[in-house]
């Protein structure tokens, strides 16, 4: 019996990302998975007992990868409009490029099979949401922003940074936006947050 070593499993979903985004995820099967990753389909059933669960690890490595750098941009130091401004236009730059949006019509897709959404939800989207409501408590209770509920502060602030671009991107409505076009958006995006919620 072949030894599982965590070298072979990161090829494993590293191989499987470049397969679901080149082909979706109802027309990707284990076989074109082992096929680009050079071994069987039992190799893969030896580390993921379903596609779906290849699917979500894939997923969720993608995000981690692409959101490492918007995350560290998380800091309450300094001017609050300053920071948020940072953060924004990294998060910006991330959410729409090329390389997240295909991300991002891969999870909708996937999130058609109820199970496959709510566990999106709970492993892929609750790192993020947790650091953004962390920072939002955090200036709150430095005195920077007014005391709210730090969940829906975090919602409205991430809807209104998304707002201009988001999901007229994934509909193919408009294409990526320049730096300077990102920037005004977020400076835009900022007036209203802080408008409603600054102090």
């Amino acid at each position: 019996m072949r030894v599982k070593t965590e070298t072979r499993r990161n090829a494993i979903i590293e191989a499987a990302t470049r397969v679901f985004l080149d082909n979706g995820f109802e027309n990707t099967t284990m076989s074109d998975i082992a096929t680009l990753l050079g071994g069987s389909k039992a190799t893969l059933y030896g580390y993921f007992s379903t596609k779906e669960d290849l699917f979500l690890e894939a997923m969720n490595a993608l995000a981690e990868t692409l959101f490492a750098k918007t995350y560290a941009e998380l800091s309450t130091d300094g001017d609050i409009r300053d920071m948020l401004r940072h953060f924004g236009i990294s998060m910006l730059s991330f959410t729409t490029s090329a390389n997240a949006l295909a991300m991002f019509r891969l999870m909708i897709a996937g999130s058609a099979r109820i199970e496959i959404g709510r566990s999106m939800v709970v492993q892929g989207m609750e790192k993020g949401e947790t650091a953004i409501k962390a920072l939002i408590k955090a200036t709150m209770n430095a005195g920077q922003l007014r005391q709210c509920d730090p969940q829906v502060v975090a919602d409205h602030l991430r809807a209104l940074l998304e707002s201009e671009f988001h999901h007229k991107q994934l509909l193919g409505v408009v294409d990526i936006p320049s730096q300077k076009t990102i920037a005004a958006a977020v400076d835009r995006a900022l007036d209203v947050f802080l408008a409603a919620y600054g102090k």
